[in-house]
């Protein structure tokens, strides 16, 4: 870590919400285009707490007019600390701080690539420091959304999640794979779970040889990659945007293990239904 994020973590009232949300177990630091994501580094699987800290004019999504998905989220509760100040004992409290952008429902148009959604059209509804709303209900309120700092502070909120992935990866489809490709595959899974969706840009040289692989043997890896742990780098949305690439040069293969997958039950239903949905229109 490096510049002011380390500032605001070394900063005494930070420090103590660190202890009191993570404890004194290992945790990660992700950086995200507008953000900063603390978590764990071994999380319960039902449940999670995480620490964002907003950059100043920062957000959650990749973008500000971007809203990310949550199909991991049974339910999600942000709670507003307020802005982090290196010379205060406790957060500084501003009104209307926070942007809440969402949609309340699941089914709305995503980019070509990514299981990202537009934010226009989105409701929208201001924040202020000190209080605790729901983010993501069962009723898809929330499942796609973004929280933007409107303000020029470094603002924390802690994230309470209860997960809903209760699938595992079936690493046998990666083992089955052959030689050459079970190294490609291992190689490429090790650094979306390192780097999530940074390896487009950092790992470029992992990810390109996972599209020269035989489909028949890649593509069901991949689609059980989509069970792959998510801790807050956009990991699964990584798989999915890998697997309609290959996808688009092999529709009618990847439809029928797609759908295949969706009548078993292997993975998200989300990610499967938007996958089959995008499959669909290469077809045609």
């Amino acid at each position: 870590m490096r510049g002011l994020i380390s500032e605001i973590l070394s900063a005494p009232v930070v420090h103590g919400t660190v202890n009191n949300v993570l404890g004194s177990e290992p945790y990660d630091v992700v950086e995200r285009p507008g953000s900063y994501v603390l978590s764990l580094k071994k999380e319960p699987s039902d449940h999670c707490k995480r620490i964002i800290v907003l950059k100043p004019k920062g957000f959650t999504s990749n973008s500000l007019d971007e809203l990310s998905s949550h199909p991991e989220a049974g339910e999600a509760t942000i709670e507003i600390k307020g802005a982090a100040r290196q010379a205060n004992k406790g957060y500084f409290p501003i009104k209307n701080c926070v942007e809440f952008v969402y949609h309340d429902k699941d089914g709305v148009d995503i980019q070509p690539y990514y299981p990202y959604a537009s934010a226009g059209g989105a409701l929208r509804e201001l924040k202020t420091s000190r209080t605790r709303f729901k983010v993501v209900k069962r009723n898809y309120y929330g499942f796609y959304h973004n929280l933007i700092n409107l303000t020029d502070e470094w603002l924390v909120l802690v994230l309470n999640k209860k997960l809903n992935l209760t699938k595992q990866v079936d690493y046998s489809l990666i083992e089955s794979a052959g030689k050459r490709q079970k190294a490609t595959l291992y190689s490429f899974a090790g650094a979306v779970k390192k780097k999530g969706d940074d390896i487009f840009k950092s790992e470029r040289a992992v990810v390109e040889p996972v599209y020269s692989l035989d489909p028949h043997a890649s593509l069901p890896a991949l689609i059980t990659l989509l069970n792959i742990e998510e801790k807050g780098k956009h990991e699964q949305c990584t798989v999915f945007a890998v697997i309609l690439r290959i996808a688009k040069k092999h529709p009618a293969l990847a439809l029928n293990l797609l759908e295949k997958a969706k009548e078993d039950e292997v993975a998200q239903p989300y990610y499967l239904r938007e996958l089959i949905k995008k499959v669909k229109g290469y077809s045609k």
